[in-house]
């Protein structure tokens, strides 16, 4: 399983692909769970920004859903680390909007979710 998702990441990373990308490389645990789409934009200020949704696939509410999100150079590398929030509880199979602003645009994003707690009602 590791490997198949080192694979598919390094994919993701050589390939590029269109503005639109659903990852889920997060911890272990977290990849089971969520799914993230996401695509890179510009704020009404110009600044980088990313924005897109966080998909719960588990039969429980989530909340304090923490987002990494990674520049990465031409070669795939992080250039930079850059960590956001989901304003909410994440609903049963169900999804919430989020923005991350960014310091500076790069080549290209890793997005994942960093960080979550199970909650056993929603908004609780």
């Amino acid at each position: 399983m590791a490997k198949a998702s080192a694979i598919v990441l390094a994919a993701v990373v050589i390939l590029g692909g269109g503005p639109v990308r659903a990852q889920n490389f997060g911890t272990p645990q977290a990849e089971k769970f969520f799914r993230v789409e996401w695509q890179a934009e510009q704020t009404k200020n110009g600044l980088p920004a990313i924005r897109g949704f966080v998909y719960n696939e588990y039969g429980t509410w989530a909340g304090d859903v923490r987002l990494l999100v990674e520049s990465l150079n031409a070669s795939g590398q992080p250039i930079s680390r850059t960590r956001g929030y989901v304003n909410g509880d994440v609903p049963p199979r169900g999804r919430l909007p989020f923005e991350v602003i960014l310091p500076a645009p790069a080549v290209t994003y890793r997005v994942t979710v960093e960080y979550f707690s199970w909650r056993h009602r929603g908004g609780a």
